[in-house]
């Protein structure tokens, strides 16, 4: 940082529903952070969602919202209108003690970056999902020293780990119209954003996402979200058609595959039914990703 230049205020935003004991463990894993949040926001559903703070050291606060990971992490924006960077981390996302330090210096350092994710080392979200100590092992396995920084990648941020200006989700706020798990909600700010400026990815901040199944919604809204969600963000301009049109042959037909393999970890058979239902909205012309609130 110049030494004329005043120190920056960084808010961890963590948006959660079910899962307290994921909440406790991530909170732990940031009171290790060589650069210690100004501010922690829990952003949850009920009191339930809650882990035990009487022994924590960081300076959290809790937000009881309505279900949807936009509107909770919206609230954890409003929450933080005097920090100038907002990291959103996954319930089950770990960081590396040095993430929130790297990303500061380069979000300081670039001012056309508006957002920035991490170097993902491991997503068990692509499997069967791995445990606190895995991830733990990995990081440490890892620690090689990679100062890269990818500009404007095509799959945009990765929502289970980014840091964002705040101004700049004061004017790109995140959609509220997708509901519940918001599939693609960090493609979509991605898009917005680079409209403004530019997003990247930041090697040297390093992380494991977990990829905890309890607590995910149903097969069956998820696999209407598959086709709900991408056609929503085709008509109001944030996803091109060419990506449209590989998500509606790509989810399916990966679904079927997984049927066929007997995936022991996703509900394919309820994804399809979700695949089904949303091509049968969509051709009566009530397609919408708020449909899943009834399913």
């Amino acid at each position: 940082m110049n030494q004329n230049q005043a120190p920056s205020r960084v808010a961890v935003v963590i948006a959660s529903a079910g899962r307290p004991g994921e909440i406790g463990k991530l909170l732990v894993a940031l009171s290790k952070q060589r650069r210690k949040p100004d501010r922690v926001v829990l952003a949850v559903t009920t009191a339930a969602d809650m882990p035990d703070l009487q022994h924590s050291t960081l300076p959290v606060e809790t937000l009881i919202c309505r279900r949807s990971l936009t509107a909770q992490r919206n609230a954890g924006v409003a929450a933080c209108a005097d920090c100038d960077f907002i990291v959103f981390f996954d319930d089950d996302f770990l960081p590396a003690a040095d993430y929130l330090a790297r990303v500061e210096v380069v979000m300081q350092t670039d001012r056309s970056l508006l957002a920035v994710d991490g170097n993902v080392l491991f997503d068990g979200a692509l499997g069967s999902g791995i445990t606190w100590d895995d991830a733990e092992r990995i990081i440490a396995e890892n620690i090689e020293d990679d100062r890269t920084i990818l500009r404007d990648q095509p799959d945009g941020l990765y929502g289970c780990n980014m840091c964002c200006r705040s101004s700049a989700l004061v004017a790109e706020p995140f959609d509220e119209e997708l509901p519940l798990y918001a599939w693609l909600e960090d493609y979509d700010l991605s898009r917005r954003l680079k409209r403004r400026g530019s997003i990247g990815r930041v090697m040297a901040a390093r992380g494991v996402h977990l990829g905890v199944k309890r607590g995910r919604i149903s097969g069956l809204r998820m696999g209407y979200s598959q086709f709900a969600n991408p056609i929503y963000l085709a008509r109001k301009g944030t996803m091109p058609a060419s990506t449209l049109l590989s998500h509606l042959l790509i989810r399916p037909i990966g679904n079927i595959l997984g049927l066929l393999r007997r995936d022991p970890y996703i509900d394919r058979l309820g994804r399809l039914r979700g695949n089904f239902l949303a091509l049968i909205d969509s051709i009566r012309g009530r397609l919408s990703p708020s449909r899943i609130l009834g399913l």
